[in-house]
Order: C-alpha cells, then sequence, then structure tokens
C-alpha cells in the first residue's frame, strides 16, 4: 500500500518476483521450488537408494534353471482323439500340459521321490513333524509341502510353439537344475500313466457303447425292412409298387384320350357331312371299296338304262330290270353307308369307354399314392435312423481301436529337448531393476515431499503474493551465502564483499527511496509483523549502505526490550536512546561509530521495559528534528508492530515505511493486520521487502539475481 503523502512510484523496471502466467509460470514454481529444497530432496534420495541398497544385498540370490519340453498336441490322452489330415491340433492343449507341470499332484511326487520333506530349504518355515504324529497330520504336512515346492516352480509356453519352458527356483543353483530335471521326468513318467489309463477306461467304456450301438443299428435297418415289406415300397430310394405302375398306366391313358379324340373327331366330321349333303357325301363312305365298286356298277347300269329306254322306252321290261337293280345298288349303296357310319360311332364309343377306364384305373392307383407317400415318408425317416445308427456305430468301432492302440502304447505326450543345467548366475534380484526402481521412487518421494512443504508454507514467496494484499514488492534479499559459512553478520560480510548479490538488493532498495520520490525521504522505518524476521539486521544493512553511498547516516535502535542492534554490532556503553529520552542527555553523548565511515549508530544499552511512551513525547520529537538537522538519513529499527505499540508510533512520524516480510516463513495474515495497522495510522507505506530469501528462488531470478549473474556478483 502506497499512500499518496509518501509520493512513492514504483520503479519503471522490471523488479525481482516478476514471473509470467499460465503453464511457464507453472513450471517457473516447480523448479522454483525445487531448487530451494534440493538439499532435501538429495538426502531423501540418497537415504532411500542407499537403504535400498543395503536391502538388495540382504536378499537371498535365487537360481533358476529351466528345462525345455515338447508337447505332442496330436496325441491327446485326455480326450484319446489324435489330429488327422490337416486339421490343426488344439493350442489348448500345451497351455493345459503347462498347468498340469505347476499342479500340485506332480509336486507332491516329487517331495516323494526326492524325499524334499527333509529338506530345511522347504521345510523351515512348517512346524516341525512329531515322530508320532497321525496319518493325517504326515499328508497334511507332505500337502504342505509340496504347496512351498509347487510355488517355485513356473511352466510358461514359448509364444505360439509346442514348446514348454519348465523352470525351477532355489537359492542352491545345483538344486535348482535338480528338481527342473526332476519335475520333467516326474511329468513325462505320469503323462504316460495318465494317458494309458485314461485311455483303457475310455476304451472300456467305449466298447459297451458300440455293443449299444450295434444293437441300434440292427433293429434300425430290421425295421425299415419290415415297414417296406408291409408297405410295398422296393428299392434304396422308397419307391413303391404304385408308384412304378403310375408312369406307365399314364401314358396308356394319354394315348387312349389321344385316340378317343381322333374317333370323336371322324365321327363329328361325318355328321356334318351328313347334315350338308347326305350320307354319300361323307368322306369315310367315299373312301369305302364296296361302295366304290357299287357306284361303279351303278353307273353302268345308268349308261346301259339310257340305250335300253331310249331303244325301247321306259316300260320296256328290260328298262324295268335295269330300273330294279339300279335300285337293288343304291339299297346296297345305302346300306354300306349306314354299316360305315356305325362303325365310326362303334370306334369313338370303344376308343371312349377305353380311355375312360384307363383314366379311372390312373385315378385309383393316384389316390393309393396319396396313401403310399406317408409311407415313404415313415421309410425315409426309418432309413436315416438306420444310416445315423451304422455311422455312429462305425465311428464308434474306430475310436475303440484307435483307443485301445493309445492304451497299449508307451509313447509319451512330451519329450525333453533340453534339460536343466546348473545356472551361473542368479537370475534374482534383479539388482539393476532395483535399483532403479528404488531410485525413481526416492525421486518420486523426495519430489512429493517437497511438493507437501511447499503446499504447507503459509509463507509469501513472489511478488504477486505481496501485490494481492496491496503491498508493492521493493527488493528481495537473499542470504548471504559468505556469512552463513563464516558465521558472521550479513552486515559485516555487506561490508566485505560490497559486489554480491546480498549488497545489490540493497542498492535497489536505496535507489527506491531516492529516484522514486519527488522529495527527499530522510526518515526511513522499517516495521515487520513479528519477530525473528532479519528487520534489524536488514535496518544496519541499509544503513550501511547509504553511509557507503556517502550519505551522513544514523541508525537508531527502537526496540528496547531486546536491544537487538547493540547485540548485532556488538557496542557497549552506559547511555543510549532510553537515557537520551528519558534522563535529557545529549543524544550526541549516545552515539556511537560504525565501521562504516559516515554511519552513526543510536542503540539501546540494555534490554529494558520502560513504561513511559517515549516515542510520543515532546523530547522523542526533539530528538528527531536534532537529528534531521545532522543526517543526511535516518533509519529506524522498530520493534515488532503486532507485539509491541512503540512501533506503530515510529512509523506515524517516519517519511517512508518499509514492511520487513520473511520470505517463505511470515503468514499472510499478519502482513495484511501490518498493512491495515498501518493504513489506519496513515502511515507512509512505500512497500515491503523479502527478506532471507534463498538465493535458489525464483523470486531472485526474475532480474539480477539469475543464475547467470551469479559470478558478475561474487567475483570479489
Amino acid at each position: 500500500m502506497t499512500t499518496p503523502s509518501a509520493d512513492i512510484s514504483r520503479p519503471s523496471y522490471p523488479l525481482p518476483g516478476s514471473e509470467p502466467d499460465g503453464l511457464a509460470s507453472g513450471l517457473r514454481r516447480i523448479g522454483d521450488a525445487l531448487r530451494r529444497r534440493w538439499r532435501m530432496l538429495l538426502a531423501i534420495v540418497c537415504l532411500v537408494v542407499a537403504s535400498s541398497i543395503v536391502a538388495i544385498m540382504l536378499i537371498t540370490p535365487q537360481y533358476e534353471a529351466t528345462a525345455r519340453l515338447r508337447i505332442e498336441p496330436s496325441q491327446n490322452a485326455l480326450i484319446g482323439q489324435p489330429t488327422t489330415g490337416s486339421s490343426l491340433p488344439d493350442q489348448s492343449i500345451v497351455e493345459t500340459e503347462a498347468s498340469v507341470m505347476r499342479s500340485h499332484d506332480l509336486a507332491i511326487q516329487v517331495v516323494r521321490k526326492l524325499n524334499l520333506a527333509e529338506d530345511r530349504e522347504f521345510t523351515k518355515t512348517l512346524d516341525p513333524l512329531s515322530a508320532n504324529a497321525s496319518a493325517g497330520a504326515k499328508k497334511q504336512y507332505l500337502d504342505d509341502v509340496a504347496d512351498i515346492v509347487a510355488s517355485r516352480v513356473s511352466a510358461q509356453r514359448e509364444k505360439a510353439t509346442y514348446v514348454v519352458d519348465l523352470s525351477f527356483q532355489s537359492p542352491d543353483a545345483a538344486k535348482a537344475a535338480k528338481l527342473a530335471n526332476a519335475f520333467a521326468e516326474i511329468y513325462i513318467e505320469s503323462s504316460v500313466s495318465r494317458r494309458t489309463g485314461t485311455a483303457a477306461r475310455q476304451a472300456a467304456m467305449l466298447e459297451k457303447r458300440l455293443a449299444q450301438l450295434g444293437q441300434s443299428a440292427q433293429s434300425a435297418e430290421a425295421r425299415l425292412g419290415q415297414y417296406r415289406a408291409a408297405t410295398g415300397i422296393v428299392g434304396e430310394g422308397s419307391v413303391s409298387v404304385t408308384d412304378q405302375q403310375i408312369s406307365p398306366l399314364a401314358s396308356q391313358v394319354a394315348t387312349a384320350e389321344s385316340e378317343a379324340a381322333a374317333a370323336r373327331s371322324k365321327l363329328a366330321a361325318a355328321r356334318s357331312q351328313i347334315g350338308s349333303g347326305g350320307i354319300t357325301a361323307v368322306s369315310a363312305v367315299l373312301g369305302s371299296t364296296v361302295i366304290s365298286n357299287l357306284r361303279a356298277q351303278r353307273a353302268a347300269l345308268v349308261t346301259q338304262s339310257s340305250e335300253i329306254v331310249t331303244r325301247y322306252g321306259p316300260r320296256h321290261p328290260e328298262s324295268i330290270r335295269i330300273k330294279e337293280q339300279l335300285q337293288a345298288i343304291d339299297q346296297q349303296i345305302q346300306e354300306e353307308a349306314n354299316r360305315v357310319i356305325g362303325s365310326l360311332q362303334s370306334e369313338a364309343g370303344a376308343a371312349t369307354a377305353r380311355a375312360a377306364s384307363l383314366r379311372s384305373d390312373l385315378n385309383q392307383l393316384k389316390g393309393a399314392q396319396a396313401a403310399e407317400t406317408q409311407y415313404s415318408a415313415t421309410a425315409d425317416t426309418y432309413k436315416r435312423a438306420a444310416e445315423s445308427s451304422r455311422t455312429a456305430y462305425n465311428q464308434a468301432s474306430e475310436l475303440v481301436q484307435k483307443t485301445n492302440q493309445i492304451a497299449a502304447s508307451p509313447m509319451a505326450q512330451a519329450q525333453i529337448i533340453e534339460s536343466a543345467s546348473i545356472p551361473a548366475e542368479p537370475s534374482a534380484p534383479n539388482k539393476k531393476m532395483l535399483l532403479a526402481a528404488s531410485f525413481a521412487f526416492a525421486l518420486l518421494l523426495g519430489t512429493g515431499t517437497v511438493a507437501i512443504q511447499e503446499l504447507l508454507s503459509a509463507g509469501l514467496r513472489t511478488r504477486k503474493d505481496l501485490e494481492s494484499i496491496g503491498l508493492p514488492l521493493i527488493a528481495s534479499i537473499p542470504l548471504a551465502s559468505k556469512a552463513v559459512a563464516t558465521r558472521r553478520s550479513p552486515a559485516d560480510a555487506l561490508v566485505d564483499a560490497p559486489f554480491t548479490a546480498y549488497a545489490e538488493a540493497f542498492r535497489s532498495i536505496r535507489s527506491t527511496l531516492t529516484i522514486s520520490s519527488e522529495k527527499p525521504l530522510k526518515v526511513i522505518a522499517l516495521v515487520s509483523s513479528m519477530p525473528g524476521e532479519g528487520k534489524t539486521t536488514t535496518s544496519l544493512s541499509l544503513a550501511r549502505m547509504m553511509a557507503m553511498s556517502g550519505e551522513r547516516t544514523v541508525v537508531v535502535d527502537l526496540d528496547t526490550r531486546r536491544a537487538g542492534l547493540s547485540a548485532v554490532v556488538n557496542m557497549g556503553g552506559s547511555s543510549g536512546l532510553v537515557e537520551v529520552l528519558r534522563d535529557g542527555i545529549p543524544f550526541t553523548s549516545a552515539i556511537q561509530p560504525d565501521v562504516v565511515e559516515k554511519l552513526d549508530i543510536l542503540p539501546v544499552s540494555a534490554p529494558s521495559f520502560v513504561p513511559d511512551d517515549l516515542f510520543t513525547s515532546d523530547p522523542m520529537r526533539d530528538l528527531l528534528t536534532a537529528l534531521r538537522s545532522s543526517y543526511d538519513c535516518i533509519i529506524f529499527d522498530t520493534p515488532p508492530l503486532l507485539g509491541v505499540a512503540d512501533a506503530r508510533a515510529v512509523a506515524a512520524i517516519a517519511d517512508a515505511v518499509i514492511v520487513a516480510v520473511r520470505w517463505d516463513k511470515t503468514p499472510k495474515s499478519a502482513v495484511v493486520a501490518v498493512r491495515d495497522i498501518l493504513e489506519q495510522d496513515h502511515a507512509k507505506t512505500v512497500g515491503a521487502i523479502y527478506t532471507m530469501v534463498d538465493p535458489n528462488a525464483e523470486v531472485n531470478g526474475a532480474l539480477y539475481y539469475s543464475n547467470r549473474y551469479s559470478a558478475y556478483y561474487q567475483k570479489d
């Protein structure tokens, strides 16, 4: 907060603590935290890594020996069905056999064969078995040992092959190889036993099944034969006698109906000709040989009758005789024509009757065929059942034969393609991996610890933190590394090394106070919210910088309860500020020169509690007037503002008030309270300074405290 009367404007150049927004700001803050707390991070990493190294060295090395087995999936003892032709074996068989290799039953066989129940490597975690233990207790003990042994076994398939890596892990390299080979051998032995035993049991069951299928096939075939005989269905195609008769009869019906249609057509044509021209016009009559002869005779008689009638007349006996002959021939022609017509009628009737008879027979056969269709369907069902039974019988017969072959074959389903050898190097622990993991964990733990400390920190650290409460940042005063190393006061180090980052911070404060104000600021009060914020050292350092710059300066210790300035400069004397204000002695008698030319110190001779209100009295005003006339700059080192009321009175009479905030320590609430008090007292607050800032903090990296300038500042 800057009051109008102070007439202090913020510098136009960047100040420490400037930082960009967004992702860059976040990354900068993370880097800032790691730079400041790198010692803690390094300590955590070193501690965790060292502990991990010790723990890794204490881990008992484990050796892993591996035997390689090839599985024959084409001879599956569990189902007894070898694959044939181009069909691929079941890929899951290899995984199944790998599980068998890790099984508890196989581990028990290995334990019994190698007498591992007495091996301390596998029994040291178990309660000892007493000599008079029951059979159940012995079995349970054996099962426990087998579980421990099985936990050391691994069986993994090599990618998509039929090869399985059977491994055993042990602290003893030779024992690891021995047990890996024992598991492989016992697995093969048990595989043969399981395979043949299972095949024998399957063969017995299949033979029973085969007998049942044989009886079922015979019954089905007998039922089919009986049904065919009963229904008249013959042939492999289930064709009945009726089916065989219908086809030729249908052909005959078609022929007969065609002939009947032709006969009826002739008869219809003859009747039509009769209606139009008489019976003699019928084509069938005209085509008759008898009628043709009779017509020829009649024609001859007609010719003869014409001659006789012409010669003798119609009444001549000869004419009458010929006429009678003509009548007889006409009678014969009529009778022959009638006979031809009758023949056509007979043929048409006979053909129609024959076609009707054949059609009737065909209809009867079709009626019988409809009934026999159901018989054929049933026969087909019986036939399929018989064929199915026969197929099942044949398959079962073949399976029985193959199962008997498997049961009689001593061939194993797996073979050892590479025995386990004694490993030269331990497989566990993987020291490099564990060290890498411990290092990564240490970094994570250290970073997390730093992050938690950052989150739990209630102190102010950046320019924005101060600006958020209305106090502009004037400067950030880093820890004086040389002073810390030599256990000296930073104010003394400033004199010996005036070109360090610490000294440069006070030059920045002096510049802000001198060039940013329209009138000289002679009385400067440094205040803080609580003790331990470096205010006394800061006051002395600022006073020395003012004096080193050629200004006659005096620093006045106003903290009567602690007399902190006297302790810093190690001054003695019987009189001080309290004696000047209370006893009225001249201030020149209490002034003591500093090691820096043009700097005087008005100390508190000894810590004391003064009940009088010294700093609002007339002697205090007189002292301030005298000091103004004698010095170019007066610096007040005040007591903590929140704890002692004296600081408020001094701050109210100063030309400029600077709030000292210990970086990353002073709570924001305390600084806000100081701001409110100064505002209430109308003090001329020009801004705040960070004290005891970590040199690696980002607040020192914005302008001139970055690492790139460190060599420049430390050239001395």
